[in-house]
């Protein structure tokens, strides 16, 4: 065989190149890179609950989002931030 003549290391860096791109290409199947980064949408939204200093608003994506060091009252009116499709936002501005 061609091997024959090949030395272990040289096999054995063949082999852990061989894993290493066969490891990429799934990771890059599996988990695609758009998944990685997320669309940053601003929207308007309104307070449905006020406690201990966070606030959890309605957008319109219907997932409720929780904003952090917040001391606006209940029914307010904001415009947040967030990431698509997860739960945490910013308060960008109050109209």
């Amino acid at each position: 065989m061609a091997f024959e003549t090949t030395s272990t290391k040289s096999l054995v860096v063949l082999f852990g190149i061989l894993a290493a791109g066969a490891a990429l290409f799934m990771a890059l199947v599996v988990f695609p890179g758009s998944n990685l980064i997320r669309e940053t949408v601003t929207a308007e939204g309104t307070i449905l609950n006020s406690s201990n200093g966070q606030c959890v608003v309605e957008t319109p994506d219907e997932i409720p989002k929780t904003v952090k060091d917040c001391d606006m009252p209940e029914g307010s009116k904001v415009t947040v931030k967030f990431q698509k499709g997860m739960y945490e936002a910013t308060i960008v501005s109050q109209p």
